[in-house]
């Protein structure tokens, strides 16, 4: 089993925080079973709605569409 920091870790580097509720989600997993937790990708991502007015703005959209999709809550 791993271990409260090597979990924090790997959440970290991948989710970029390691959420006191994940933590403890992936401390019930076998090390390798918490890495194919964390790195399993939805089949369907949804779909993305720009609205922004320039590109540099729906550039801005779609980083936080992107970093919400990837951080678990």
């Amino acid at each position: 089993m791993p271990t409260q920091s090597d979990i924090e870790h790997l959440l970290r580097r991948t989710e970029f925080v390691a959420r006191p509720g994940r933590v403890a989600e992936l401390l019930q997993l076998t090390l390798d079973a918490a890495v194919d937790n964390v790195l399993a990708v939805p089949a369907d991502p949804g779909v993305i709605t720009l609205t922004a007015p320039s590109n540099w703005e729906r550039g801005e959209e779609y980083t936080h569409y992107w970093l919400n999709g990837i951080a678990h809550d």
